[in-house]
């Protein structure tokens, strides 16, 4: 190539392999790899130190290498960064479980946090240098082999980790650049890109690197309710097939039944803090509401007898109290029994893992809390009772309130089935409302104990809402179980007399003399929450005044009526299909065993990942799925800066492989000016651009200056710059033509050597430039 010019080349990449240097051996390998990750000073030295003198002078070096050897060498640099990020992307998408807290040496988690954010730091540094690696590899080929590079970015290698650079004259100067367009939009759009991921790659390390707390998949299992839909949920509860223990006089005993909460309910009531005439909204000190309704409002735990069923969390609102109306939902019995098992059964499954620190399932059992949740259906009841009326003895249409429509509409309906009896004690009853009242179910009717020298008596009418609405069953507190609901209205359910009388049969042993009418359930629960505790008994209009007292911001007589109806019916629904469970032959609840459920021979195994751990049953049955969630530290890509983070470090990856393969292909490379000080050595060791760097050696005020296109190439050294390419400049492209060969001043020695240089217009001369070659020491 001696004697071309230097107009504009093409990349050159035919090389003879044959023009290697003889200095391409082991020891030039390792100081490449030593220079490659800034390790240089090493190799300089032990260099200095076996030589014993201090090398003042420097030799010729050659610039470039032909030796696929010693780019492998160069570009290892790419390999930590790129597999780091390799194994946090993995990490991130395979996903890990770490627990409770972060295992290692420091049991510290706060400490292991500060060494994950150092590590993060690391791991920015490193892709911030591989970067700048990668922009000097395309600065250094543009300024050899290439069309030049603008005299702005120059130090872009340097600088475009600063996001200041993008805006700096440098950067918006060199625009205006003589370049082609591809290379152009090809350089200019790399490094943009280049320096967006130098400036994410802080955070999204630190993302990646440092786990979070956060809700993680951990299998689960469908399971079988037997039955269709309409056995475990039925629209009309005459057609509920209960097992015949729910017919005995003890039915209360039996979890199974719909009066299976009886003695939690009475017991919760019974504890309840009596009615006073004040109705002070205030808390005592334990948190309880002084006026009857504790503040366990929204979270009633009901026990069932015998074991049998889960207890059960009832959990809803009440008017006066929250915004809106009276509602109470319960979980389904049915569905929470099977939950409950396959939720033991998972706990049992990560307690015979053997454990391996590099195990996700493994680190189950250090988990910080589980949710073993199930969509199914859940029972919602929706009371809404009037105003105390005082109604005469044989009076038989009663004012009853509209469940929908205008609020505080009323309607009179006729009521055949009324008791017309006088009674010493509360009486509830039930009655058919027609669809004029809104989508109710039933209709029921408080009577307040009569007054002796009365025939009339304080009478409260309720329209009933219930329907199944969809939602999810949950897991509270240990063995206790709650119900989510999704607030959708369904179609109300049918509740039959049939049905009512195993809700609230008669109080078993209720000691009463044989004559006297026996209470129910429900009226006994109502008497032992003392609802009428406290009532005039002068007169039924001084009852009715009483009871009607408004309480603004709070609640009342009728809103506690509504509170206790809407959870014993809630409470009753929702055991619906649970006797479907048991083989119920005998009356000794201790004695039932599962009716179907067959675990898989490897179930174990399938709880913990998913898959199906309970065998398929035959006939009818409703195929519900438990998913386990659980929470912990743990490597989980889930958030939308998990992927973005995950992207960034992606596109370095992929820009440091392309770089290393490209130049380890072609073979050619260099390794020098990858230093601020060699660039800045090389431009003292070059003739002055006279023309181009007019006037700016105290500043740079022209942007169209910064567009200057400048290149490296090779010139001799006698005094008319021709002879053995041995020395090499930067230097820049004419303005008017782009030949290097001409206006170039050569600096021309006058006298001896060490008299130094001067300018001699007399000896200006066109020095003839060259391109660098493979293989050539330069000094």
């Amino acid at each position: 190539m001696v004697g071309d010019t230097g107009r504009r080349y093409k990349h050159r990449t035919n090389i003879p392999p044959g023009r290697i240097p003889t200095g391409v051996n082991f020891l030039s390998l390792w100081k490449t790899f030593l220079r490659a990750h800034g390790l240089e000073v090493l190799t300089l030295s032990v260099q200095q130190c076996w030589q014993r003198i201090r090398r003042t002078r420097e030799v010729p070096k050659p610039v470039l290498v032909n030796s696929k050897w010693a780019q492998i060498c160069r570009f290892s640099f790419h390999l930590l960064p790129v597999l780091t990020s390799t194994a946090l992307l993995v990490l991130n998408l395979h996903h890990f479980f770490v627990g409770r807290s972060l295992s290692g040496f420091i049991s510290n988690d706060n400490i292991n946090l500060a060494l994950l954010q150092i590590a993060a730091k690391i791991q920015e540094l490193l892709i911030v240098a591989s970067l700048a690696m990668v922009v000097t590899q395309i600065v250094r080929d543009e300024l050899m082999f290439g069309e030049g590079i603008p005299l702005g970015l120059l130090a872009s290698a340097f600088s475009f980790s600063q996001l200041s650079y993008f805006w700096s004259p440098d950067f918006i100067g060199s625009f205006q650049c003589r370049m082609s367009i591809v290379r152009k939009v090809s350089f200019f759009g790399f490094l943009v890109i280049a320096g967006i991921i130098a400036a994410t790659a802080g955070p999204s390390c630190a993302v990646l690197l440092i786990p979070r707390i956060q809700d993680w998949p951990a299998g689960g299992s469908d399971f079988y309710l037997p039955g269709n839909i309409e056995d475990n949920w039925p629209s009309n509860m005459s057609l509920a097939q209960d097992s015949y223990v729910c017919g005995l006089p003890n039915a209360t005993l039996y979890a199974v039944c719909p009066s299976g909460g009886y003695y939690a309910l009475r017991a919760h009531f019974t504890k309840a803090t009596p009615f006073s005439t004040s109705f002070d909204r205030s808390r005592a000190s334990n948190g309880a509401y002084r006026i009857g309704i504790s503040a366990q409002l929204f979270g009633l735990t009901v026990e069932s007898p015998m074991g049998r069923i889960p207890n059960q969390k009832l959990q809803g609102s009440v008017r006066g109290l929250v915004p809106g109306g009276t509602f109470m939902t319960s979980p389904h019995a049915a569905t929470i029994v099977l939950q409950q098992i396959l939720r033991d059964e998972w706990f049992a499954a990560v307690d015979s893992q053997t454990y391996s620190p590099a195990s996700s399932v493994a680190n189950y059992r250090y988990l910080i809390a589980q949710k073993a949740n199930v969509n199914t259906k859940n029972a919602v009841v929706r009371p809404l009772c009037s105003q105390a009326q005082v109604v005469k003895q044989n009076q038989t249409t009663l004012a009853f309130p509209v469940l929908s429509g205008e609020q505080g509409a009323m309607r009179m309906v006729g009521v055949s089935a009324f008791k017309k009896s006088r009674t010493e004690k509360l009486r509830i009853s039930w009655t058919g409302l027609s669809k004029d009242l809104g989508d109710v179910s039933i209709g029921m009717i408080f009577e307040a104990p009569w007054l002796s020298m009365e025939s009339k008596r304080l009478i409260v009418t309720c329209s009933i809402g219930a329907w199944w609405d969809g939602g999810t069953t949950f897991q509270v507190s240990e063995g206790v179980w709650a119900a989510s609901t999704n607030n959708t209205a369904g179609k109300s359910l049918i509740l039959d007399n049939e049905w009512l009388k195993k809700l609230a049969p008669p109080v078993p042993d209720s000691g009463n003399d044989f004559n006297m009418e026996q209470p129910s359930t429900l009226e006994d629960i109502a008497s032992a929450a003392g609802i009428i505790t406290g009532l005039p008994q002068s007169s039924a209009q001084a009852q009715l005044e009483q009871w009607n007292t408004e309480n603004p911001g709070s609640t009342n007589r009728t809103t506690f009526l509504e509170y206790l109806i809407g959870t014993v019916i809630a409470d009753g629904l929702s055991r619906s299909g649970s006797s479907r469970l048991y083989n119920t032959d005998s009356p000794d609840p201790q004695s039932w065993t599962l009716a179907s459920l067959q675990w898989d021979s490897n179930h174990r195994y399938s709880l913990l990942r998913g898959g199906n751990a309970v065998q398929k049953p035959e006939g009818n049955f409703t195929t519900l799925t438990m998913s386990v969630i659980i929470t912990g530290y743990s490597f989980l890509a889930s958030a939308t800066t998990d992927y973005l983070s995950m992207a960034v470090l992606f596109a370095h990856a992929l820009i440091a492989l392309a770089s290393f393969i490209w130049t380890v292909w072609k073979r050619n490379g260099s390794g020098c000016w990858d230093t601020f000080t060699e660039v800045l050595v090389l431009a003292q060791n070059s003739r002055p651009a006279a023309k181009t760097l007019m006037n700016t050696c105290a500043g740079i005020g022209n942007l169209t200056t910064y567009s200057r296109t400048a290149e490296i190439r090779a010139t001799g050294t006698d005094g008319n710059g021709e002879g053995k390419p041995n020395h090499l400049e930067l230097v820049f492209r004419d303005d008017d033509d782009g030949d290097l060969s001409t206006d170039l001043v050569s600096l021309v020695p006058e006298g001896p050597a060490t008299s130094g240089y001067r300018y001699n217009g007399q000896a200006q001369v066109n020095i003839p430039y060259q391109r660098i070659r493979t293989g050539e020491l330069y000094g």
